[in-house]
């Protein structure tokens, strides 16, 4: 594959060598561009089989190294961003369709033209050495390099926008923190539920109140908490162990925690006893 583009290379060299004599054998540079022309059009398709990146590679192989390419930017830009690296392949395959003026088209002996010319260039990285692919190439190879140039913009445009909505969303709409109270021992989970009115708002759902019972049993599936534990927290009656768990401590922890979560503790059940 290397020696593909090192031969267009040559050519391109060769080309340049012998436009000098355009004047005097205008079919010396016509000759050029045909072996030029077989050259690229050789190399354009070894490169969609072998997946080889080169700058007028087809987009199906460009895509495929597109994660490579980002790569190696991020390597060599620790601080880069995706997005400017858009950019920068952006302003690189615009570079390549320029505006090519009367008398450059001249200098090579292409053609003789009226007015500026918009074309893809091949270069070798010599700023005098550019060859107007509009008129080195055939037809139809030159608009396979067209659409090609065409869906790699289209591409990185695209993914711009994305990379640039996402950004937006995540300025315009952070993402909330979630605290995590999973880890809490079974007296604040019943404060919780308690100040909550959660257990109170069980026997709305009963044509009768439920009993302390039928409440531990849907507690305990809620909480994980052994069921004859909460049924002894419940049943302040029989016992004092509601009243154990109800501390002033309890109940202003559960309430610290719910007025961080956004909860008007005045609210809650025993809101006199935070106070």
């Amino acid at each position: 594959m290397l020696e593909i583009t090192k031969e267009l290379n040559r050519v391109f060299e060769l080309h340049d060598n012998v436009r000098r004599y355009t004047a005097l054998n205008p079919n010396i540079p016509k000759k050029v561009n045909s072996i030029f022309s077989v050259e690229f059009e050789d190399l354009y398709y070894e490169s969609m089989e072998t997946e080889y990146l080169w700058s007028h590679c087809p987009f199906a192989t460009y895509k495929m190294h597109y994660q490579v390419l980002l790569d190696e930017y991020i390597y060599m830009n620790p601080d880069g961003l995706e997005s400017e690296f858009i950019l920068n392949e952006i302003q690189n395959i615009k570079g390549e369709y320029v505006e090519v003026d009367k008398e450059i088209l001249l200098s090579h002996g292409i053609i003789n033209h009226n007015g500026p010319i918009h074309s893809h260039i091949y270069t070798t990285g010599k700023e005098r050495l550019k060859l107007v692919l509009r008129f080195v190439l055939e037809k139809n190879t030159y608009n396979r390099v067209c659409q090609s140039q065409d869906r790699k913009l289209s591409f990185l445009n695209s993914r711009l926008e994305q990379l640039n909505t996402k950004s937006n969303q995540q300025i315009l709409s952070p993402v909330e923190p979630i605290l995590d109270l999973s880890d809490n021992k079974p007296a604040l989970q019943f404060v919780m539920l308690h100040e909550l009115g959660f257990i109170d708002h069980l026997d709305m759902h009963s044509d009768a109140p439920l009993s302390e019972s039928k409440k531990a049993s849907i507690l305990s599936y809620i909480t994980g908490i052994k069921a004859d534990n909460l049924r002894k927290m419940i049943n302040g009656s029989k016992n004092d162990d509601r009243n154990k768990k109800l501390t002033v401590d309890n109940i202003t922890k559960v309430h610290h925690i719910l007025s961080n979560l956004g909860i008007n503790t005045k609210k809650l059940k025993n809101s006199q006893s935070s106070n």
